[in-house]
């Protein structure tokens, strides 16, 4: 998880059906990356509180 500045700000590791959750976010707007492969990124802006996305990362990959 990097913020608009591009700075590390948090990470997970997916469970077996695809899903994580990062904690501790401030509102703002975030980019989710996936480890070792930069060209699969989505965005999530989360405005207060818990935000769901659903984004298809890769080849093999089911949105979450």
């Amino acid at each position: 998880m990097l913020n608009e500045r591009g700075d590390a700000v948090g990470s997970a590791t997916s469970a077996a059906d695809g899903t994580y959750a990062v904690a501790g976010l401030t509102p703002g707007t975030y980019t989710v990356a996936v480890a070792g492969r930069p060209s699969l990124t989505t965005e999530v802006v989360i405005a207060d509180g818990t935000a769901t996305v659903h984004a298809d990362l890769g080849p093999g990959r089911r949105p979450g």
